[in-house]
């Protein structure tokens, strides 16, 4: 028997229609279907009562009550089941996550037969809300077998083991002989040939080990697991960390139980997503029908889930004013709300959809989203400049084409001067590569007719710049703690907005443009697309920063500087400000927010819907690029790009 459908009261909606569909098992591997949706749209709601209607199917089949109907109603959800009744399906519920961690440290080899004689009456309508005690001897039983799988592994019982009353689920003092035997100063490796083991160890990077203990107060010894790292450091179950601990009593739930359906209430807590695919990897293996309700992209995008379902409740205004006190009848049913669910097979729809979730009342998503970015590889990133050149054509040994474009704009500057000096700032000079390059260049005379200033907003990286000993130029260079109140010839912002946000490029501009001599100018200097995904990052093509530029009230002369990569660009922008009148920051900053939402996000949501699904790095880089340019915008939206990630 197998889940087919689940439909909730109510009619086809605008926001979509009343029914979910759930993804059907093939005959060499189970299938995965995720609700997904707002808080309070009733993912939790819908999951609790397929529960109970599995129950409900599964002691109609045990009473032998004869029916043609193959739907169960619980509430105001109906489970359709197909028409093969002939046997009941095991169903695992989880509704935290945390609860099985927490039942698995009190496992012992005794079984609480009390607890067994609870779970084995009649399914009655009052047993439907006790789903931990039904967890609760799920895991009890699942140990137990990975500690069979233990014991006959090892070599010091004195006699054979009797594997009848090792399973004798009753026999408790069979167990306690047999753990009684084993040396407790001393701790085992657990079976190498265990599944369990193999992808354990494999994600954790620790040895699995297994040992007994004697707690105090107690006339029996009971059975513990270890990580153990480097072979000296020795971490028993407890003091796991919930990951951890969620992973392995996920792989023991289902490589031993293997149950019909799990029912998975946010898989997520807890969970990196290295771990998360492994889950779902195991429970398609071992499972026929999973069910998980989520807000977390990397389940959405996997490609391990076979139908998404988006669940949204339609937003009713209330235009009365609200009562000082008001009567409440606790057996009045509360009125449901009107929901609708949405299928989304195809990647536009679940990352508009998923972008729906980043709202005030779940920012957790974007969250977990930043922490996915901060585990990017940088070994594999590294590898991708290697193996396609990146870098801009050099020549000779010399100076690169960016420094030499650079170093005209700057000699013509120098022969349009007056007294035939010029100040130059440059900002975000990081270690100081553009006065490097342009030194390899550069003829003595006209260097010392610069007064280079170098700016850097990290007090580390000024530190540096000044106890750095081979930076050409000193005499013509100053490094201000403060931006300097001084006026420029030219202002370089070299491949520095783009990690930027709107508020911190607007300061920024404003401040160069208000600072600019009569016919000075700011340099641009920008690569589009990024070499690999920076965490909070905006990249502009040319012609986005162009007219970006433009609408701020710039007069814009674009440039591009050849590279070896087809797939990118290299570009500068020499900006002016043609009207020589203050630009103020606030005006800048609602124009570039106003922007990144009208223009940018909407073309790269759209190049996402464009992109094919291959698997060529290529792909996958650009992928992840247009990503996290959504994920920026929208963590600035919502407030979650902070002033720790600015440079102004």
């Amino acid at each position: 028997m197998s889940l087919e459908s689940v439909q909730f009261s109510g009619r086809r909606t605008s926001i979509g229609g009343n029914t979910l569909e759930i993804a059907k098992p093939s005959e060499v591997s189970g299938s995965i279907t995720v609700i997904c949706g707002r808080n309070h749209s009733g993912k939790s709601f819908i999951l609790k009562r397929i529960h109970r209607c599995i129950l409900k199917m599964n002691e109609n089949l045990n009473q032998n009550i004869e029916s043609n109907n193959s739907s169960i109603q619980i509430d105001n959800v109906t489970c359709k089941f197909n028409k093969k009744l002939d046997e009941s399906m095991s169903v695992v519920m989880i509704c935290d996550v945390s609860d099985i961690t927490k039942m698995m440290k009190d496992v012992s080899p005794i079984k609480d037969s009390s607890l067994k004689r609870n779970i084995e009456r009649p399914l009655g309508k009052e047993n439907f809300v006790k789903t931990d005690q039904f967890v609760q001897i799920i895991i009890k039983n699942c140990f137990e077998k990975f500690r069979i799988e233990c014991f006959m592994g090892y070599k010091g019982f004195t006699e054979p083991l009797d594997l009848e009353l090792l399973k004798d689920e009753y026999n408790d003092d069979y167990r306690k002989k047999l753990l009684e035997e084993i040396i407790p100063e001393k701790l085992y490796l657990t079976p190498r040939n265990s599944e369990i083991v193999k992808v354990f160890e494999k994600l954790t990077y620790g040895k699995l080990y297994y040992g007994v203990v004697k707690p105090k107060g107690k006339n029996y010894p009971t059975f513990q697991v270890y990580l153990i790292f480097n072979g000296d450091s020795i971490i028993p179950y407890n003091n796991w960390s919930d990951g951890q601990k969620v992973l392995f009593s996920l792989l023991i739930i289902l490589f031993f139980e293997k149950p019909s359906i799990l029912l998975f209430d946010e898989m997520e807590n807890h969970l990196h997503p290295e771990y998360i695919s492994m889950a779902l990897e195991f429970a398609k293996q071992y499972t026929k029908q999973t069910i998980i309700t989520t807000h977390h992209p990397h389940i959405i995008f996997s490609k391990h889930i076979d139908i998404v379902n988006y669940l949204e409740v339609l937003k009713q205004i209330d235009q009365a004013e609200p009562e000082e006190e008001m009567v409440y009848n606790r057996n009045t049913p509360s009125k449901t709300p009107i929901r609708g669910n949405i299928l989304l097979n195809k990647g536009y729809s679940k990352l508009l959809s998923t972008y729906k979730l980043f709202d005030s009342y779940d920012t957790q998503l974007l969250k977990l989203s930043s922490i996915v970015l901060d585990n990017f590889n940088e070994i594999l990133a590294d590898l991708f400049l290697s193996l396609f050149s990146y870098g801009v054509k050099e020549k000779n040994e010399r100076s690169d084409i960016q420094s030499e474009q650079l170093y005209r704009l700057l000699s013509n500057k120098i022969e349009q001067s007056g007294d035939g000096k010029i100040e130059v700032l440059e900002y975000g000079t990081g270690k100081g590569r553009m006065i490097k390059n342009l030194s390899k260049i550069a003829i003595e005379k006209n260097i010392n007719k610069i007064q280079w200033w170098l700016y850097e907003p990290f007090e580390n990286q000024r530190n540096l710049l000044r106890n750095n000993e081979k930076l050409p130029f000193l005499k013509f260079i100053r490094i201000p703690e403060t931006l300097p109140d001084s006026n420029f010839d030219v202002v370089f912002l070299a491949n520095v907005l783009h990690e930027l946000s709107p508020n911190a490029i607007a300061n920024i501009l404003s401040y160069s443009a208000n600072h600019l001599k009569k016919d000075g100018f700011i340099i641009i200097i920008e690569l589009f697309p990024l070499l690999k995904p920076e965490k909070y990052s905006v990249p502009l093509a040319s012609i986005e920063w162009s007219n970006l530029a433009m609408e701020i009230g710039f007069k814009v002369n674009t440039g591009l500087i050849p590279i070896r990569n087809a797939l990118h660009e290299a570009y500068y922008l020499q900006l002016f400000n043609k009207s020589s009148m203050t630009l103020q920051s606030h005006n800048i900053e609602l124009i570039i927010k106003n922007y990144w939402n009208n223009q940018v996000l909407k073309n790269r949501i759209g190049e996402y819907e464009g992109g094919n699904n291959s698997t060529e790095v290529d792909e996958i880089n650009k992928t992840l690029r247009l990503l996290t340019t959504i994920t920026s915008i929208s963590a600035y939206n919502l407030g979650l790009w902070n002033s720790n990630n600015e440079i102004i």
